[in-house]
């Protein structure tokens, strides 16, 4: 696993943030290691707290170009410095 997705796990771990992994577990390991995107979904209660927390990871907040998007759905990446992989 990539040192910055699990920096990010045990973020959300000890401030209590509810989430889950919740597309295509069946290439998570691969997403773990920084092939292809994390999709997590996280509690709408912990939004703001999920985004200081990967704001202070330094993760960058993407816009989205499709407009069919739902608010929602929200984009970010970082940089996993020891790899040199954007995840």
């Amino acid at each position: 696993m990539l040192g910055l997705i699990q920096s990010l796990f045990e973020e959300l771990n000890n401030n209590n943030i509810r989430y889950c992994q919740w597309k295509s577990n069946i290439f998570l390991e691969n997403f773990l290691g920084g092939k292809g995107d994390l999709d997590i979904l996280v509690d709408k209660k912990h939004q703001e707290q999920f985004e200081s927390i990967i704001s202070a990871l330094h993760f960058k907040k993407a816009a989205a170009l499709n407009k069919v998007i739902p608010p929602s759905v929200l984009h970010f990446y970082g940089f996993d410095e020891k790899s040199g992989i954007i995840v």
